[in-house]
């Protein structure tokens, strides 16, 4: 069974600290002010 794990940061410092975790980025978002969204997926699991 597969397990999708995702999750939203909004800080690039994060972004690469879950890339680090095996992680990839898999979407940017503008937000108000000015800021990014970045969206992390990673599966878990056998296939």
């Amino acid at each position: 069974m597969i397990l999708p794990c995702v999750l939203d940061t909004d800080t690039e410092l994060k972004v690469k600290k879950y890339i680090s975790c095996g992680m990839k980025k898999t979407a940017e978002t503008s937000i108000k002010g000015g800021g990014m969204m970045y969206t992390m997926e990673r599966e878990f699991g056998d296939e």
